[in-house]
């Protein structure tokens, strides 16, 4: 019997995709600036609106780019990961909080995505 499964690979590849997409949501894509010390609070399900419940609020994947303003930096001017300047945290209710550690004022960009519950 013939391996036919590269004729399968392109219709695979697209049930994966239309998964991928109807199971996930971006919640928050943003451009923020925030204070020394400062936070960000983000509630999920308030941002989500009536299909919040649909969604399982309890695991959001969290990304948070800083604006790297080091001049002698080779990424000066770029978003950069910002684990180093800043603590992400998430509860069980879906409230999302990025905590600025340092004393400047970072301009970041924050990504939340949530799951579709199964």
């Amino acid at each position: 019997m013939e391996n036919r499964a590269y004729e399968l690979l392109p219709q695979l590849l697209s049930e994966v995709r239309a998964f991928a997409v109807t199971q996930t949501v971006v919640v928050k894509a943003s451009m923020e600036q925030v204070a020394g010390k400062g936070k960000l609070t983000f509630d999920l399900a308030a941002l989500i609106g009536d299909d919040a419940s649909q969604y399982d609020l309890r695991y959001p994947k969290i990304e948070v780019l800083a604006k790297n303003l080091n001049t002698a930096s080779p990424s000066a001017g770029k978003y950069v990961n910002a684990d180093a300047v800043v603590v992400v945290s998430s509860t069980a209710a879906g409230v999302v909080e990025v905590l600025n550690t340092t004393n400047k004022v970072l301009d970041l960009r924050v990504y939340i995505t949530v799951t579709k519950k199964e």
